[in-house]
This record gives C-alpha cells, sequence and structure tokens, in this order.
C-alpha cells in the first residue's frame, strides 16, 4: 500500500511538474515495470545519449524515493533524520 500510494504520489507529481518529469517517470516506469535495460529505453525514446536516459533514470528514482519519504513520514510520523531508516525498513519487508 505505502508503495502504491508513493507512486501515485509521483504520478501526480509528474502531472503537475515539467516535460522532463514526465519523461524521467516514463524511463522508471519502462525499466521498472516493463523490464526494459536502459539502452532499449533509449531507443525507444529516440535518444542516441545512453548516458542521458541513465542520467534521467538515477534522477527518477531519487523522485520516487522523496514521495517514498513523504509517505512514510505521513504513515510512521518519522522525523527526517529517521526517514531513511524507515523507507529501508519498508523496502525490505517487500522482499522478505
Amino acid at each position: 500500500m505505502i508503495m502504491q500510494e508513493a507512486a501515485a504520489t509521483q504520478e501526480r507529481a509528474a502531472r503537475d511538474g515539467d516535460e522532463a518529469y514526465r519523461t524521467r517517470l516514463r524511463i522508471l516506469k519502462l525499466r521498472h515495470r516493463d523490464g526494459l535495460p536502459v539502452r532499449e529505453i533509449a531507443k525507444q525514446l529516440g535518444v542516441l545519449d545512453v548516458e542521458s536516459v541513465q542520467n534521467a533514470y538515477r534522477r527518477a528514482r531519487r523522485d520516487f524515493r522523496a514521495c517514498l519519504h513523504a509517505v512514510v513520514a505521513t504513515h510512521t510520523g518519522a522525523p527526517a533524520a529517521k526517514l531513511d531508516e524507515e523507507c529501508k525498513r519498508v523496502l525490505a519487508m517487500l522482499e522478505g
């Protein structure tokens, strides 16, 4: 539920954000939802510079992490200094 809420938060941010944010979200979805490698994503986007797509993917992951932090903070009331720890705990629960 927390991950879905974080994803929905990121979707809203993409709708309200600029084209670069929307492109980063598209890259993140192609990588995680569709399982495509970055080189294939670059091809689909018509981008010759694969490194720029890799950089956008890294930034999209940071965007998601920020959304996850906001959601975890809302649900747990954890202070900012503890958010990384709480997010890691949530992610570990998903893996286990």
